[in-house]
């Protein structure tokens, strides 16, 4: 496993020394999954802010500049967020679920996908596919069902909200959670729609219509 090393910016701090139970818990459930590596320390930022777990990952580097590693990050307040490598995240009230999820990810078993278009960021996770052919797939049988989280979900957002989840429509979905996130999108290669798929790891791939 690869080590994360801290910025400057951050405080290492070790579990055994914490008398956080929700940190301790998640501690545990991380070494339960086989990730202890990164259960003997948690982080914080210098300048306050709540603690979170770092897990690292080597990356598939296609170019000199590209980094030497990809982190996932779970962070830990009343809750426990991961956040994976890219663009999605979501919550978690236990710690034996969040750790589940994160060890799926890195295990390249689940990955992200989403559809981005002007002003809207639609995100969900489903099981990773290394084909680009089975990732469109994987697209294209649950686009029906996040147009339709889309067309109720995308209304209600506030206009000083950036996103919501929507955990009681994912149903079916490995995680139960779709993110609508309203902002704007740069359009890519002079697309303004296009799809991502992410497996932790490894470099985003791009999906246009051929239109």
């Amino acid at each position: 496993m690869i080590e994360y090393i801290p910025n400057e910016n951050e405080l290492e701090l070790s579990v055994s020394e914490c008398d956080n139970d929700m940190i301790k818990a998640l501690a545990k459930a991380l070494e339960d999954v086989g990730l202890s590596a990164y259960a003997k320390n948690y982080y914080k930022r210098k300048n306050g802010g709540e603690p979170y777990f770092v897990i690292t990952k080597s990356y598939a580097k296609e170019n000199e500049n590209d980094p030497d590693t990809m982190n996932m990050w779970i962070d830990v307040s009343h809750e426990y967020t991961v956040s994976a490598q890219y663009y999605y995240h979501t919550h978690f009230d236990n710690a034996e679920a969040a750790a589940k999820a994160v060890k799926d990810f890195y295990d390249e078993k689940l990955a992200e996908y989403l559809i981005i278009t002007p002003n809207y960021t639609i995100a969900f996770v489903h099981e990773a596919k290394q084909n680009w052919e089975e990732a469109m797939q994987v697209m294209a049988e649950n686009e029906p069902l996040a147009a339709s989280v889309f067309k109720e979900m995308a209304p209600t957002i506030p206009e000083n909200s950036h996103h919501c989840h929507s955990y009681r429509y994912g149903k079916g979905l490995p995680l139960d959670d779709i993110i609508i996130a309203k902002e704007s999108n740069q359009p890519l290669c002079e697309r303004s729609f296009y799809r991502v798929s992410v497996i932790f790891g490894k470099q985003a791939e791009y999906y246009f219509d051929s239109n």
